[in-house]
């Protein structure tokens, strides 16, 4: 049973560094030292708002996001096509970082809610 004795010198080796930290400095029993120390008190905390207690948006969004985009219609080709409903402001294909292929889906912006909600159709 080594490892029992080896359990149990631990476990007094612990016992002796917990009596040596219980100290003056260390006991919370007397009132001496909570009267010295300042008390803190924690503000009350406000619950944070989920996304429905937030305001309402009032404007429509100017990005509309295009998914299933084949290969070979990139970033220049959907700047001339989308281009026809109105002025694109800026155009996002997502690339993978290894290859640098298309993933197959793209956030296009438009100059106004409107022209973005036409194009969406």
């Amino acid at each position: 049973m080594p490892t029992s004795k080896k359990m149990l010198a631990k476990a007094r080796d612990i016992e002796k560094k917990l009596a040596a930290l219980d100290g003056p400095e260390w006991a919370s029993d007397s009132s001496d030292d909570e009267a010295a120390a300042p008390v803190i008190k924690a503000a009350p905390q406000q619950p944070k708002a989920t996304r429905k207690q937030q305001k309402p948006k009032t404007e429509e969004s100017r990005t509309i996001y295009l998914g299933h985009v084949p290969h070979g219609f990139y970033e220049k080709e959907m700047e001339g096509f989308f281009s026809q409903f109105g002025v694109v402001t800026n155009l996002r294909l997502s690339r993978s970082k290894r290859t640098g292929a298309s993933k197959g889906y793209a956030f296009i912006e438009f100059g106004d809610a409107e022209t973005a909600s036409i194009a969406a159709k």
